[in-house]
């Protein structure tokens, strides 16, 4: 038995409108003036969408049709609102707890051996040597800036000065 709910891509409690609206929507995709694949498929698809909405829009048909339905498919045990919000939250309580956990450091972890030690002295040394560099970088950087801004003023004042002098004359 054709499921005529899946075919136009609603659920079974839908409404007229939601099943309408599913209907046209369905009909602009695969209408044979319209799709561009097998023309016979386009044919055979728009009739079953007809036949689908037929049915439901007619609310004798459509309940006929449910009491057939449920004989193929019976309905999932739906769970009540209450029981999804508690598995939700036993699920993210779960994650949360075994996120934050922290895992015991081994025997090897806690201890520091001389060669660690010295890597760690490196380190800090290598990264104070690169940020006394960077700090190098921007001192000379902002010294060519104010240099260049000095040159800047000097221009423009000898550009002033020489229109000044040329109003003058």
């Amino acid at each position: 038995m054709i499921n005529y709910y899946k075919e136009l891509g609603v659920n079974n409690n839908a409404s007229k409108q939601e099943i309408k609206l599913a209907y046209l929507s369905m009909l602009k995709k695969y209408h044979p003036d319209v799709y561009d694949g097998d023309p016979e498929f386009a044919q055979n698809k728009t009739a079953l969408i007809n036949e689908c909405y037929a049915t439901l829009k007619d609310d004798e048909k459509r309940k006929a049709y449910d009491i057939e339905l449920e004989k193929f498919e019976p309905k999932p045990k739906q769970t009540t609102k209450s029981e999804d919000d508690f598995i939700l939250k036993e699920f993210f309580k779960r994650f949360r707890t075994n996120l934050h956990q922290e895992k015991p450091k081994t025997e090897r972890q806690t201890q520091s051996t001389p060669k660690t030690q010295r890597v760690k002295k490196q380190k800090v040394k290598k990264e104070k040597q690169i940020s006394q560099r960077n700090e190098e970088e921007e001192d000379i950087e902002r010294k060519e800036n104010k240099k260049l801004t000095i040159y800047i003023i000097i221009i423009l004042a000898i550009i002033i000065a020489t229109i000044a002098l040329c109003m003058c004359l």
